[in-house]
């Protein structure tokens, strides 16, 4: 059966292009390349564009393989902040068999999620998804918004959003299960599927090492 991996892996061969050369003309890594042809990974909206346009072929439309998902917000992975998108109609992709009519995603912005979500990886959100202790959501107050691993603390009657990153300089956001006020105004969903948008993530390692 004809899959997105697959077209992407038979366009390639026929350019006659290696991972690693096909990779450096998107900007992302070989092993982005070999994660996309595996179907374990994604491309973003941009590089989709790129390797339709670099092979030849609408990679994106083919036999409805993948599917896309509308970008709708940036959501703070470092210190709370106001969404920041500046763009309108803006997509990710997945693969049909995971998508959902439901499913929408966000760009994180910041560190506090490393060496889960860098900044400017894009998270795909699935509301419908029940969420457990130890999930990445991403939550929404007003206008507050991030992704952070959730904790429910029945003992303390708490719910915490927690940052992946122990760096000091990341705090944990907690609400009072009994504070109805803020609760009725919270909305938190399951993150479902990462999109890297990075072609490698060394800077960004660097900092959290404190290199």
């Amino acid at each position: 059966m004809d899959n997105f991996g697959e077209r992407l892996r038979k366009a390639r061969k026929d350019k006659k292009l290696s991972q690693e050369e096909l990779a450096n003309l998107i900007g992302v890594s070989r092993n982005a390349i070999t994660n996309y042809e595996k179907n374990s990974n994604t491309p973003t909206y941009e590089n989709m564009k790129k390797l339709s346009n670099i092979l030849g072929v609408n990679l994106a439309n083919q036999e409805n393989s993948v599917k896309a998902i509308p970008i709708i917000s940036t959501a703070s992975c470092g210190s709370i902040e106001i969404n920041c998108l500046q763009e309108e109609n803006m997509k990710t992709f997945i693969h049909e068999g995971e998508w959902n009519k439901d499913l929408y995603a966000v760009i994180a912005c910041g560190d506090s999620m490393a060496t889960e979500i860098y900044d400017g990886d894009i998270a795909i959100i699935d509301p419908t998804a029940k969420v457990q202790n130890g999930d990445m959501v991403y939550y929404k107050l007003d206008d507050e918004s991030a992704i952070k691993v959730f904790f429910e603390d029945d003992d303390n009657y708490l719910i915490n959003f927690i940052p992946f990153n122990t760096n000091e300089n990341f705090k944990i956001r907690t609400i009072r299960k009994d504070d109805k006020e803020t609760n009725d105004r919270l909305i938190y969903h399951k993150v479902v599927h990462v999109v890297s948008s990075k072609k490698n993530n060394r800077l960004a390692r660097l900092k959290i090492i404190g290199r």
